[in-house]
């Protein structure tokens, strides 16, 4: 973690549980309060217990090992809690990790192949939403499930961990041109796509991602559409959880959407249908 300001302040760590929910909240509770409490499996190594400003942005570092790993026959998941606490508490421009938790988890290390548990994710709940209104007929006329004016959309989904194990859980987003009978291109065709920072899901947690389907202007601050042309276009979620790096569960979910000017094809429909509705009128009333 690193520190800055002009002001001394002293360094505090300690050991604490965590418990995670089903949303991907995670709270801290006093050690030995839960059941996968990290109890005494740990110890911290030695570290500085203090800061001294010189002008720069300082590094500091702190480990920690299992006291028995072969008596552990349990999964653990706790952290370590940093405090750092100004000398001088008004006025201090002290910039630092204040009474934050850096998160870990362990795996019983007697079942390292974890043929006992169950592993699996489910990503559902995908949805794809418009992020602006990009024309004035599109913010009058209702939403349409699936059909978009233009490129400019929102990726949501909920990953859940519906097995019996600590999962480290990567996400990736993949965006390709489809058939309108929803077969995608293949991977190289890719026009977006986005990867999440890996995240720890507990048995049963879930936890909701989205990101909005732009990709940067090199050179600039700007970002366009990763879609710019009309036509069908295949959406993926792939989930990937890993034990200690190595993959277990690949889980993935589809769908396909359509970008099309709907709005003004609809505008045009109901304009023509007013049109004949008064000739008919007309003809109808005579001369």
């Amino acid at each position: 973690f690193q520190i800055s300001g002009d002001q001394p302040a002293s360094i505090l760590m300690d050991v604490v549980d965590v418990i995670s929910f089903e949303d991907g909240r995670k709270q801290v509770l006093p050690v030995g309060t839960t059941p996968n409490s990290i109890g005494n499996a740990i110890r911290l190594g030695t570290y500085a217990t203090r800061y001294v400003p010189d002008g720069t942005e300082q590094i500091f570092s702190v480990s920690f090992a299992l006291i028995n790993p072969e008596e552990i026959d349990r999964f653990v998941i706790g952290g370590i809690r940093i405090n750092i606490i100004p000398d001088v508490q008004m006025d201090s421009t002290l910039n630092g990790t204040n009474a934050a938790v850096a998160t870990f988890v362990y795996n019983d290390a007697k079942q390292a192949d974890f043929e006992n548990y169950l592993k699996a994710l489910e990503v559902s709940s995908l949805q794809v939403t418009k992020i602006r209104n990009h024309s004035l007929l599109d913010a009058m006329l209702p939403d349409v499930p699936g059909a978009f004016g233009d490129g400019n959309v929102q990726v949501s989904w909920t990953t859940q961990n519906t097995g019996e194990v600590f999962l480290s859980v990567n996400q990736i987003v993949k965006i390709r041109p489809a058939s309108m009978f929803g077969r995608a291109s293949s991977d190289e065709s890719a026009i977006f796509v986005s990867t999440s920072d890996q995240s720890i899901l507990i048995p049963k947690q879930s936890q909701t991602h989205s990101v909005n389907a732009v990709n940067a202007v090199v050179g600039s601050q700007r970002t366009v559409a990763a879609i710019e042309d009309w036509g069908f276009y295949e959406i993926e979620i792939t989930a990937i959880g890993q034990i200690d790096g190595r993959e277990y569960v690949i889980e993935t979910r589809r769908d396909t959407i359509v970008i099309f000017p709907w709005e003004y094809v609809a505008a045009a429909s109901i304009g023509l249908i007013v049109y004949l509705a008064r000739r008919r009128w007309k003809i109808a009333k005579g001369p």
